[in-house]
C-alpha cells in the first residue's frame, strides 16, 4: 500500500459497514484477518475506527470483541466526522470496556472545556485523539495542570 511504502506505522482502518448491516460477520472477520495479516508483514499498527453514533452498544461490543479475538489492539469509536460529544464517546467506549478491560478505546470526539478534560482523564481509557488543534491545545494545557 502507499501508506506503508511511505513509512506509515499504523493505519486506521474503517470497518466495513455494509458487511455488518447485511450481518456478514464471517466476512468481517476475514477482512480483519487480511488487514491483519498486512500489518504483520509490514510491522504496521492496525487500528479500527468504529462509528459508535450508528449501532446499539450490544452490537459495538460485539464487533470490538470481534476485532480483540483478531488481535486488533485498538480501536477508534468514530471518524471524528461529526461533531462529537466526548461524554457520548466515553459512555460507549466505558460500556465496550467494562465488559472487555482488554479492549483499549481511543476517544475521538473535540475537547472544549476544562470539566472534558478532566472527564477524559478519569475515564482511564486509551488514548485521544484530537481532530483539531484547538482541542489538542486545550487537552495540552489542562493535563500538564494536573
Amino acid at each position: 500500500s502507499f501508506a506503508i511504502k511511505n513509512g506509515a506505522r499504523a493505519l486506521d482502518i474503517t470497518y466495513p459497514a455494509q458487511l455488518i448491516i447485511n450481518r456478514k460477520y464471517d466476512k468481517f472477520r476475514e477482512d480483519i484477518k487480511n488487514f491483519n495479516d498486512l500489518g504483520v508483514e509490514n510491522n504496521v499498527n492496525i487500528r479500527y475506527v468504529l462509528e459508535y453514533r450508528k449501532y446499539s452498544y450490544e452490537l459495538l461490543y460485539k464487533l470490538s470483541q470481534i476485532l480483540s479475538d483478531f488481535g486488533v489492539g485498538t480501536i477508534l469509536l468514530s471518524t471524528g466526522y461529526f461533531l462529537d460529544d466526548i461524554s457520548d464517546n466515553i459512555i460507549a467506549a466505558s460500556l465496550i470496556t467494562k465488559k472487555d478491560p482488554n479492549i483499549k478505546i481511543v476517544l475521538t470526539a473535540n475537547i472544549w472545556t476544562k470539566e472534558q478534560t478532566d472527564s477524559t482523564i478519569k475515564s482511564g481509557l486509551s488514548g485521544f485523539r484530537a481532530n483539531n488543534l484547538n482541542s489538542l491545545k486545550l487537552f495540552s494545557q489542562n493535563i500538564s495542570s494536573i
